[in-house]
């Protein structure tokens, strides 16, 4: 016969096996955080504006060259823009200036919109450009003073400059490269594998 201390040691153990199982077997995959780095550039700069009529009849082209430090995958894009309307947003192959993909998004000055898009495997220190097509007005990131603030690290992201392409075409924004501004505020989401 079992005596009682036996009994109450094999009773704990079943349920220290029985709790270990179940946690492992309950436990839940970690979530990668999304990345949104322009806003989060954005929220931590003094040096934001926007202007509102630039005085120029063409469309812009505004775009970002970024790399990742890591592979991961761009799941959204999107942006925030002074006056509310369909904006159309391009992925670019820096290397290429090939268009890895396009869609239209609604976008306001409430705050950032993204757009589900198809997942764009990202990968480690390769750059991509991201641009968004504006008439007339955008925001702006910038020094008051023109100094250069890129590139910039958020995140993992790195920001090598922003450029631009001065045309309603979908162009690839190369026209000039600037490391004091970013206009107009095209961003993306992206998740590290």
């Amino acid at each position: 016969m079992i005596n009682s201390r036996k009994w109450l040691m094999v009773i704990l153990s079943f349920m220290m096996i029985t709790n270990a199982c179940s946690k492992k077997n309950n436990a839940s995959p970690t979530v990668k955080p999304e990345i949104t780095p322009i806003k989060n550039l954005e929220s931590q700069t003094v040096y934001y504006y926007r202007y509102l009529d630039n005085g120029y009849t063409t469309s812009y082209e505004h775009g970002i060259t970024f790399s990742s430090n890591s592979k991961g995958k761009i799941s959204k894009v999107g942006g925030k823009v002074p006056k509310s309307g369909n904006y159309r947003i391009t992925v670019w192959d820096d290397s290429s200036k090939a268009i890895i993909t396009t869609v239209n998004a609604d976008l306001d000055s409430v705050g950032y919109k993204y757009v589900s898009i198809t997942p764009i495997e990202v990968r480690a220190n390769k750059r991509y450009v991201v641009s968004i097509n504006v008439l007339k007005e955008a925001f702006v990131i910038r020094d008051n003073a023109g100094y250069d603030f890129m590139p910039v690290y958020e995140d993992g992201i790195t920001i090598h400059y922003y450029s631009d392409a001065k045309t309603s075409t979908q162009t690839f924004p190369d026209r000039q490269s600037y490391l004091f501004k970013i206009a107009g505020l095209v961003d993306f989401v992206f998740v590290e594998d």
